[in-house]
């Protein structure tokens, strides 16, 4: 089978809560696979402000991003502002969500695909990923175990077709534009989420929260953690603090209260029997994801 050969990828990538840096780590695994030199760049600790590196070497970008608000996370778009003339280098956009493709998040990647492309970027291939919901809305167990189990497959899949240079556009719904605009709101919300957040008196110090808060946006003080202004809302602090002492009572309600936890979902894979997928409980926010499991 010919395959189009890169020579060298970039995969640039933010992830919240895991979901998506899974999602990065098969994406390299399969073009190791099938010969292809690639390097990820995980947009964390403000490396996302640092100069740009010389593109001209690179023969393809991935960028990959879970979806916020209907959108794509700040830390995304604040790299891409920095990035120089694309020189109609060819770029893969995959966004994540626990939605799927639902309408609300059809326009999830067009503010990104808007800005490359003035930039002289060619996006070439976009597709949504979808992963255990950590928002409002937990994902039915046996529905989430299922999700993981089929992703690398539909990765393999997808990065097979990104280098036989299959193209893959999508065009978003107008409703989703709206909506998507009207959440650009979000950004300023996260900040004043950020503020909102406590710690409760079981807190040891441990310093989690700080040395993994991807916006760097923690800092200890009088040996409590501090919450700055600097927040996007990935609530990894909350749901990974090992002493689950970090709460909000603003906008509490986006949060699942019996936590989220990939690597403990992973864990019941191999012993979990899966029922059918038409019985599990599916909730209103994942009308696309059957359809998503369901596609070959």
């Amino acid at each position: 089978m010919n395959f189009k050969m890169f020579n060298k990828v970039k995969i640039v990538y933010f992830s919240g809560t895991g979901g998506t840096t899974r999602i990065t780590n098969l994406v390299y695994k399969f073009l190791a696979e099938h010969g292809v030199t690639a390097e990820k760049e995980f947009l964390e600790h403000n490396n996302y402000l640092k100069d740009i590196y010389d593109i001209k070497d690179i023969d393809l970008i991935i960028i990959l991003f879970p979806v916020y608000a209907f959108d794509a996370p700040e830390p995304i778009y604040k790299w891409t502002k920095r990035l120089p003339k694309g020189e109609r280098t060819p770029v893969v956009i995959i966004s994540v969500s626990g939605g799927g493709d639902i309408w609300p998040n059809s326009a999830c990647r067009v503010g990104i695909i808007k800005r490359l492309q003035k930039k002289d970027f060619n996006i070439i291939y976009e597709r949504m990923m979808v992963m255990p919901s950590n928002f409002m809305v937990s994902t039915n167990e046996h529905l989430a175990i299922r999700l993981l189990k089929v992703l690398p497959s539909k990765m393999a899949k997808i990065v097979k077709e990104i280098l036989e240079g299959k193209k893959r556009r999508i065009k978003p719904k107008i409703a989703g534009k709206i909506l998507t605009t009207i959440c650009k709101l979000e950004k300023p919300c996260a900040r004043i989420f950020a503020k909102g957040l406590k710690v409760r008196l079981n807190c040891n110090e441990c310093r989690w929260c700080v040395n993994n808060c991807p916006m760097d946006n923690i800092e200890m003080q009088e040996n409590k953690p501090i919450f700055k202004w600097n927040c996007v809302a990935c609530l990894r602090c909350i749901y990974g603090c090992p002493k689950n002492a970090i709460y909000t009572k603003i906008f509490s309600f986006i949060i699942i209260k019996k936590g989220y936890n990939l690597n403990k979902l992973q864990k019941q894979i191999d012993d979990f029997e899966l029922e059918p997928i038409e019985n599990s409980n599916v909730g209103f926010l994942f009308k696309g994801v059957k359809e998503y499991l369901m596609k070959k």
